[in-house]
């Protein structure tokens, strides 16, 4: 997904991420297998047995109730913070006294932050970070202009209740940013902010240069060495920056990363960026998809590319999030796509990939529609400003188990905080060892991919990036849970935990991609119970005596490809230590 407007980092830029895993997300992909590669061929079996489609072979979906048709409407006007009074007084102002107004009347007058856990407590919230973005994000009016600084110190935790207030009371220690290189052993110090005029805008003015951005637990620490020796191998020249929020973590890393990568070619810098957050609203809030948001707000770069170190009542809560006619008035809030448009058009023939995606989210309440591990950002106001909303939504309470982590929330963000966005329009498949068999009794043939791995092509159908890693299954445990958790399912095809686990630890091997068509409901993603549930098929069915009618989701790599693409698969899943 691109953040940014319609700019784009060069495209050659995501080629660095050919084939490499992320270290959390979905994870789709193929039943692979031990390869020989030779000057002629390229040999593999197929390690799951019994092939894909056995009956009983898949998890059943969780019957969902259907809740399509209902209006898309803003539930509750009331929830805003604008009101008639308030409005009466607005009208004739101009933006200055407009926000100082505003600032003290809906930003501190209504008191802190209601913890998110209602539909109205949101909307609110929502309400006035946009109220905040207006008057001193994109307003770039001074903090100082409008409020004396106990004010100040109390907006701030008012809005961002994860950042250290004492950065506003000019204390040097709690104003920086560490930035250590595990190459050269260096360390500096970054100062976070000037003089109050904008918490955020002079870490926005910073930004410097292009890079990687990630975060990372301590059980991912595997898979960042597997990532280094690929980054390697293809030569990136790209920064990479670990962001870290707990001085521990910085200590650790340093440590770890300066042991294990004496030899790697890679430029690697640790962000520690704990100093100006509040530690103990991190120690209770901030922790697993969470901790992306601080790297994509808090790293160094002006132009980054993050990667992974590997329901009715929600649609309802986010209808409430659309601006009111008032907000819109007022201050200028406007949806890229409003309610009413995804109301008005359910045919999603020629609309563009951000409409489509958009109507599939509020017209047909599909919750899941984006992949987020490579996210490509350009560090200005307007988008800076959807990331701090984006954190906010992925905070709040009332939208616990929505959407999977954090990926919806890429596109949410700036669509509720008023801004633009793009998306990338290719669509997503498995990635590994294409299968074909005849649909019993038919004269259909069903060509699909089962796997842990999902990825996206470019448009001349080459592999531009992997999400999942390169072996059958990451998980290091997955095998004595699947054991655990079903079995006689996993008795009946595997001859215990330990080949399982061998199976698992295989590496993966690709010939091609199978992007199932969404719309057909014999074509959809089909959960499997291996890898802990992460294993997913894609399928295409497809007649005999027609066998082009879905060329255009099946890729088939050629023979470069192919040996080019499994040559890194195999570094990835060799032992670490090699």
């Amino acid at each position: 997904m691109f953040l940014y407007k319609k700019k784009r980092i060069i495209l050659l830029l995501i080629l660095i991420f050919l084939l490499i895993g992320s270290f959390k997300l979905f994870h789709f992909s193929s039943s692979p297998v031990p390869y020989i590669t030779t000057s002629e061929n390229i040999v593999h079996t197929n390690t799951f047995r019994n092939g894909g489609f056995k009956n009983g072979y898949y998890i059943e979906p969780e019957i969902i109730e259907n809740t399509l048709g209902i209006e898309l409407k803003k539930t509750h006007s009331s929830y805003s913070v604008f009101t008639d009074d308030l409005n009466g007084q607005l009208h004739s102002l101009s933006t200055a006294e407009k926000c100082r107004v505003l600032a003290r009347t809906t930003l501190l007058g209504d008191g802190p932050l209601e913890e998110s856990t209602t539909d109205e407590a949101l909307a609110r919230n929502v309400e006035r970070f946009r109220i905040y973005n207006y008057c001193f994000l994109k307003g770039n009016i001074k903090l100082t202009d409008i409020l004396p600084d106990d004010s100040i110190i109390q907006l701030t935790t008012t809005l961002f209740p994860y950042m250290n207030t004492e950065i506003l009371l000019n204390k040097e220690s709690s104003n920086l940013i560490q930035k250590y290189d595990i190459m050269t052993k260096q360390e500096i110090s970054i100062q976070f902010h000037y003089n109050h005029v904008n918490l955020f805008q002079s870490w926005v003015e910073k930004g410097n240069g292009k890079g990687i951005i990630t975060t990372m637990a301590a059980k991912e620490f595997d898979f960042f060495l597997r990532l280094v020796k690929v980054l390697d191998k293809l030569d990136n020249r790209l920064p990479i920056q670990i962001v870290v929020t707990t001085q521990e973590d910085y200590t650790n890393f340093k440590r770890l990363l300066g042991v294990n990568l004496q030899h790697s070619k890679q430029d690697i810098q640790i962000i520690n960026v704990s100093y100006i957050l509040n530690e103990e609203f991190v120690k209770k809030k901030i922790s697993g998809y969470l901790n992306k948001w601080i790297a994509t707000l808090f790293n160094t770069f002006e132009e980054s590319i993050f990667i992974d170190a590997d329901v009715s009542h929600c649609r309802n809560t986010f209808f409430n999030l659309e601006p009111t006619t008032w907000e819109s008035e007022m201050i200028g809030t406007k949806w890229l796509f409003d309610l009413e448009f995804s109301s008005s058009n359910s045919d999603f023939d020629g609309f563009s990939t951000e409409q489509s995606i958009h109507n599939s989210f509020f017209n047909d309440g599909i919750m899941h529609q984006i992949d987020s591990g490579v996210v490509i950002m350009r560090k200005t106001i307007e988008n800076y400003s959807s990331l701090l909303l984006s954190l906010q939504l992925n905070m709040a309470d009332v939208l616990n188990d929505c959407v999977h982590g954090d990926k919806e929330y890429f596109w949410l963000g700036p669509l509720i905080s008023g801004n633009k966005y793009n998306i990338d329009p290719t669509s997503c498949g498995a990635v590994g060892s294409i299968y074909e068999e005849t649909v019993e009794n038919t004269n259909t043939k069903r060509i699909g991919i089962c796997s842990t791995q999902i990825g996206h092509c470019d448009f001349n159908n080459s592999l531009l990036w992997l999400n999942g890693g390169a072996k059958l299954c990451k998980n290091p445990n997955a095998a004595m849970n699947d054991f655990e958790r079903y079995p006689e399912f996993m008795t009946q095809r595997y001859k215990n935990v330990d080949h399982l686990s061998e199976i698992y630890n295989t590496r993966l091997f690709i010939d091609g991609v199978v992007i199932p068509d969404i719309q057909k409901e014999s074509m959809q993603w089909m959960q499997t119970r291996e890898c802990s549930q992460y294993r997913f098929c894609a399928t295409i069915d497809i007649p005999k005596d027609n066998p082009n009618i879905a060329s255009g989701n099946v890729i088939r790599f050629d023979q470069e490809e192919i040996a080019s693409y499994n040559e890194i698969s195999a570094l990835w899943s060799e032992d670490i230590s090699e």
